[in-house]
């Protein structure tokens, strides 16, 4: 199958787009969100609360080892605090075909201002959200478990995922666990692309990334009791909306 990339300006490249402060600049076609001091960290054993981090762009006549594809990448970023943090697009698909996404991504977690070493603790986790729901954080979103990032770029990959909708939303998300003078994460290339099934193909790695399989726990139980209560006013699902979430990562629907 041929790998035709499904997501507009996957090089993190501008026009950078400000979101409700000169702080918040985002490439053009991708969305920033974040959560707030009140939500829960990832993990209990976390430096907190949350924040809002900054996001700007890195230019590559800037910082040349920041920038792989394009001219620029995505940072988002905190001093002395920590964030749980994404950018994300929604993407029209093929109902009941196969998705993955993949992103380099790069970390510089440190209290030090060498930017050739991140010694601390900075984790990355794709999802892809293959209904239309109204944000990321809710229930539906396919995620890998964080996965730790250096400071030299790294390919990882998202579960594979069976669209259950025509729009999919593909997110990476980022988060430091501990405080620290420097808690930049750096979004270069990503893609989105349709694959022939479940199984991983040969431009693939045998195993996504997960690290905490938990943390990707998806409870159809839960949402499809949280969809009938929304379905009256919100938007509408195809009827192979019933499925199980098994151990690889795939959303299966049920015959």
């Amino acid at each position: 199958m041929t790998k035709i990339n499904l997501l507009n300006n996957p090089n993190m490249d501008g026009p950078f787009i400000s979101h409700g402060a000169g702080e918040v600049a985002v490439a053009k076609h991708w969305t920033p969100l974040w959560r707030g001091p009140n939500d829960q960290p990832p993990m209990q054993d976390n430096q907190g609360p949350l924040a809002r981090p900054e996001y700007k762009p890195l230019y590559r006549t800037q910082f040349p080892y920041r920038v792989q594809n394009g001219d620029s990448s995505q940072c988002w970023f905190l001093t002395h605090k920590v964030f749980d943090a994404c950018v994300y697009q929604r993407v029209d698909v093929e109902v009941g075909a196969w998705y993955c996404m993949s992103a380099n991504v790069q970390a510089w977690s440190s209290n030090g201002d060498d930017h050739t070493k991140s010694e601390r603790e900075m984790y990355v986790s794709l999802g892809l959200m293959p209904i239309n729901r109204p944000d990321p954080w809710q229930l539906g979103t396919v995620y890998t478990g964080w996965d730790w990032v250096g400071a030299n770029f790294k390919r990882v990959y998202s579960y594979i995922v069976q669209a259950q909708h025509s729009v999919m939303w593909a997110i990476v998300r980022a988060w430091p666990k501990w405080k620290g003078l420097h808690n930049d994460f750096i979004l270069d290339h990503v893609e989105l692309y349709k694959v022939a099934g479940p199984v991983p193909g040969p431009d693939l790695p045998d195993n996504p990334s997960p690290t905490e399989p938990g943390t990707c726990a998806f409870d159809w139980e839960r949402f499809r009791a949280e969809l009938r209560e929304e379905l009256s006013n919100s938007y509408s699902l195809p009827q192979n909306l019933e499925g199980s979430w098994t151990v690889e990562g795939t959303i299966t629907p049920t015959p």
